[in-house]
């Protein structure tokens, strides 16, 4: 017989319970959907709701200061992008 095991093999009790698994979700949010999520009353469904209005400078404040905060801590990176007007009506 072939004997697989040495003289330094040490055996360990098997755990037990449900497996854990962790898992990393990343969502992709711009500042407009956060700042009209915080602008209403609804939250998360105004973004369906379409007429977003102004965004108040203490709603922007917080958003900017909560952005900043995810940045230090690494939760959160900026993306720089383009933001292009096809046609303006004043």
């Amino acid at each position: 017989d072939y004997d697989a095991m040495g003289s330094s093999t040490k055996f360990v009790q098997c755990p037990e319970g449900e497996l854990q698994k962790r898992k990393e979700v990343v969502h992709t949010v711009s500042l407009h959907e956060m700042d009209v999520i915080n602008s209403r009353a609804q939250g998360f469904l105004a973004l369906f709701a379409g007429d977003t209005g102004e965004i108040k400078p203490e709603i922007r404040e917080q958003i900017d200061q909560k952005v900043s905060e995810w940045r230090e801590e690494g939760k959160a990176d900026i993306v720089p992008g383009v933001l292009f007007i096809d046609e303006v009506h004043m």
